[in-house]
């Protein structure tokens, strides 16, 4: 109501002070206080709220009626600013002055709800019949502000972003000058900012790159983004390579231009270094013809490069090939190997590295190897092949050249392997004459003349024998076809049986061979004897030839924890200079090249020995010092062993009184004179009688004329051989089977031993030949025929066994094993090679059925038999079947024998 009475009294006022006021006036007035989108509060003299407009009311939630009368303090004055507040208008009605009057300032102001506003507040005092009333216009500047806020938070952010950029910032006006630049800018470019305010952006690049710059920055100012590689100045004044990014930026103050300036050197030397790679990449796999490709396996897209191109002879302008047209080039003996290996890496992600063939358009057939890598995703699937071909074509002509010339030169080896074996055999024949009838004449009465040059003449045979033998050895190692006969040795024989060789060579040497065997030797171990005899017997012949006088001595020694026998041969003799010993055992090397025209030999003794040695899996070695002497020193792998029959030198039948072939009947099959003359006088010598046959057609003959106790059969003679001659009387069966057939050869290779055995032989002795080796054969094989002959055809004892001691039973199976017999026999007969596959099952057969009753000789023969058909020998099979036809009938009297000692 004050208000309205304000009103009245202003009113009556003013038609006392003002008459030409009229009513439309003062409502205009109101209207206006009413409308305003600012508060407008006014209150008296006192603080007191006259008037309060709706703007007000919302601003600060309160309604009208509820704020007039009251005091503007307690309503919308926060209260620490009331006192103020009210010390203020105190201070207007005494001075008429006041410090918020007829200014605009920004305060805060209190709600309805006790929250606090920021406003903007302008008085201004009324002076009205008398009494103060105070206008104050207020305006909630809450969004201002908080716009101001994040104006200056972008601002800030900005400023924050332009100066901490890792890039350069320029910005310039669109005439191109510089009105700004940040710290990255200032340090890359060595201006400061207040230096390079003002200054055109020419400045900032060489004379070179003007041109460019000038043209990007009309792009810019036609409101084009340009993106570039130009040059800019760097603080000492010398161009650098920069990535320039440029836009026109719209601003309060007018269009800017904004430049992002990155220095690129570092990237365009790494690119430079990079392209200068390549290129020498390129030129090194075009000089390797070496390329390289990828393939994307699920497009079936090709990547390759210019020397790969090369390589296949395809044009790069033609495109990039695909699977399908790269088919073609494919050799067609090689497809199905590349084909399995791209399936495999596609599946499996398997690598690959293949050596194949590729044809040209021109027809020409380049060699190729292809390597490649599966690259995979983290699931495990490959989805990329990267790998690289090169042309080896040139190599693989080489190579193929290299392999028939090492196969030409194997050949070559191989021809001079089987000469040598040859010419051994050819001069091992004659050998074998002289040496026997040197022998026989030794035994005549001689002369001491003629004795004389009789030892002499067995000296040099015995030289020329050695000699024969190393260079065989020599050619047998070289071919690989040395083997070692490992059985158990004793010990103390190889020793002493050396030393007696080298003792009887050396009788007129003022030298004494010690024997020094240590106490953990084992008597006897697996070895070699015969190549562990050579091997000593050539140490001690050496250590000996050159000792003139004082002691050789042997050390034995064995390793348990290595299983290994070492023997030591120390000699107190000239020595051998430091530099000559690398050499040593090279071959034809002597230590000594003065003494060697004194005593002899061909330097191939210690070669021999250390290639023995390292078939062996053992080691030599030689130390020496000139004037004092020598030690040679071997170690050979050799478990200990234990002897099953008693050394060959312990009671010889001789030593009795006992001639060993008293009685005996041989056969002797050899084609030369001389040789058949010396062993058969040896042999007559030694008690035998002695028949003989010039070749094997006229030993077949023969043997079925007499019945001999043992046949030796020379292997090399015309007409037939004695491999065919020994499976020719074999195949007889019956008596033949065991009839002992001794080889007698100078073949000494690898195999040559086995083909006897396996031709049906008994033993086998090489040329030259030792009567006491000879003998040891002979009766060797007589004993095993004698064991043979009288073993039991039928060993019942066994096989009852097997049927549970069941008496009554086993003879059953015996009637009907006799049955089965006479079925065989029928069928063996009438045997012919149409009909072979039924005689291979019949042999089967048999084969169980002979085991089933313990006709263990017809089960042997039956399963070699059966054996020999499976290994595709069917005329070997077919030849030999009567013999099986005669043991069936032998097999079926001793049956029949049996069951009636059965029944009775």
């Amino acid at each position: 109501m004050a208000m309205d009475d304000l009103r009245e009294s202003t009113m009556r006022r003013g038609e006392d002070m003002i008459n030409d006021e009229s009513e439309l006036q003062i409502a205009l007035r109101n209207a206006v206080i009413d409308q305003a989108l600012d508060c407008v509060v006014i209150i008296d003299g006192d603080g007191s709220i006259i008037e309060f407009n709706p703007a007000a009311c919302s601003t600060f939630g309160y309604r009208r009626a509820d704020v007039i009368g009251k005091n503007l303090a307690h309503v919308l004055v926060p209260e620490r600013f009331r006192q103020m507040h009210i010390a203020g208008m105190e201070r207007f009605k005494e001075t008429g002055d006041g410090p918020v009057i007829g200014k605009r300032i920004e305060i805060e102001a209190l709600c309805a709800d006790g929250n606090e506003i920021p406003v903007e507040l302008a008085i201004t005092p009324v002076e009205c019949c008398g009494e103060h009333y105070f206008t104050a216009y207020l305006r909630d500047i809450s969004l201002r502000l908080e716009a101001e806020k994040e104006v200056r938070a972008s601002k800030n952010k900005y400023q924050n972003l332009f100066e901490l950029s890792t890039d350069a910032i320029i910005v310039h006006t669109v005439d191109g000058t510089i009105v700004d630049l940040n710290s990255k800018a200032s340090s890359l470019l060595g201006l400061s900012r207040e230096h390079a305010i003002g200054l055109h952006v020419r400045s900032l690049h060489p004379e070179t790159a003007l041109a460019h710059a000038k043209e990007a920055l009309a792009d810019v100012v036609e409101g084009r983004e340009v993106s570039i590689e130009t040059e800019f100045l760097n603080a000492d004044g010398k161009p650098f390579a920069a990535e320039l990014s440029a836009r026109q930026v719209e601003t309060s103050g007018g269009p800017l231009v904004h430049g992002v300036v990155r220095d690129i050197s570092e990237r365009k030397q790494h690119e430079a270094e990079r392209d200068r790679y390549e290129k020498l990449l390129a030129h090194a796999q075009r000089l390797a013809q070496l390329g390289s490709f990828e393939w994307e396996i699920k497009t079936g897209m090709f990547y390759w490069s210019p020397a790969t191109y090369s390589i296949f002879g395809i044009d790069p302008s033609e495109g990039v090939p695909t699977t399908d047209s790269l088919r073609p080039y494919l050799h067609p003996d090689d497809t199905d190997t590349i084909e399995r290996c791209v399936i495999d890496a596609v599946n499996e992600g398997q690598d690959a590295d293949i050596t194949h063939r590729i044809v040209l358009r021109d027809g020409s057939v380049r060699t190729v190897e292809t390597r490649f890598e599966c690259l995979k995703s983290t699931s495990g699937r490959p989805y990329r092949i990267v790998g690289t071909v090169q042309d080896i074509t040139k190599v693989a002509e080489a190579n193929l050249a290299l392999t028939e010339a090492k196969e030409a030169a194997e050949a070559a080896n191989v021809a001079k392997t089987h000469f040598l074996a040859s010419m051994s055999h050819e001069m091992r024949t004659p050998l074998n004459g002289v040496i026997g009838l040197l022998d026989l004449m030794g035994e005549t009465r001689l002369t001491d003349v003629q004795t004389q040059y009789l030892e002499q003449a067995a000296a040099s045979a015995d030289s020329l024998l050695t000699l024969l033998s190393d260079l065989l050895d020599l050619s047998r190692i070289e071919a690989g076809e040395i083997d070692i006969d490992k059985k158990p040795i004793r010990t103390r024989d190889f020793v002493d049986q050396s030393i007696s060789v080298i003792l009887a060579t050396f009788a007129d040497r003022q030298v004494t061979v010690d024997v020094e065997i240590a106490p953990e030797t084992p008597e006897a171990v697996e070895g070699d004897g015969a190549r562990l005899r050579q091997i000593l017997t050539n140490l001690l012949s050496n250590a000996v030839k050159f000792t003139p006088s004082g002691r050789v001595r042997v050390e034995i020694d064995y390793d348990l924890k290595a299983q290994s026998l070492a023997f030591d041969v120390v000699d107190q003799g000239i020595g051998i200079s430091e530099d000559v010993l690398p050499k040593l055992f090279d071959r034809f090397t002597q230590a000594h090249t003065g003494l060697s025209r004194r005593y002899g030999g061909a330097g191939l003794g210690l070669t021999i020995c250390r290639d023995l040695i390292t078939v062996m899996g053992g080691t030599i070695s030689a130390a020496s010092q000139p004037g004092v002497g020598s030690r040679f020193s071997v170690v050979v792998p050799a478990s200990a062993a234990v002897l099953e029959h008693p050394s060959a030198n312990s009671d010889p039948a001789e030593k009795n009184g006992i001639v060993p072939l008293n009685g005996f009947s041989i056969l002797l099959a050899e084609d030369s004179n001389t040789n058949a003359l010396v062993v058969s006088r040896r042999l007559e010598r030694h008690g035998a009688t002695v028949d003989r046959a010039r070749d094997g057609v006229e030993a077949l003959r023969m043997t079925t004329e007499r019945d001999y106790d043992i046949v030796l059969m020379d292997v090399s003679m015309p007409e037939m051989d004695g491999l065919e001659a020994t499976r020719e009387i074999r195949a007889r069966g019956g008596s033949f089977l065991h009839l002992p057939i001794i080889a007698l050869t100078a073949h000494a290779l690898r195999g040559d031993k086995e083909r006897c055995l396996e031709a049906g032989m008994s033993g086998y002795v090489s040329k030259p030949i030792a009567i006491d080796e000879l003998i040891d054969a002979v009766i060797r094989a007589s004993t095993a025929r004698t064991s043979s002959m009288t073993r039991d055809l039928l060993t019942p004892d066994t096989s009852v066994n097997e049927w549970d001691d069941d008496l009554d039973l086993f003879a059953e199976v015996l009637e009907m094993f006799l049955g089965e017999l006479a079925a065989y026999k029928a069928t063996l007969r009438e045997a012919s090679m149409d009909k072979q596959d039924d005689i291979f099952r019949q042999i089967h057969s048999l084969k169980s059925s002979a085991a089933n009753v313990g006709a263990l000789p017809l089960q042997t023969l039956a399963a070699e038999l059966d054996g020999l058909s499976k290994e595709g020998r069917a005329s070997e099979v077919m030849r030999r079947l009567p013999g099986l036809v005669t043991l069936i009938e032998e097999t079926e009297k001793a049956v029949a024998d049996h069951s009636r000692r059965a029944a009775s």
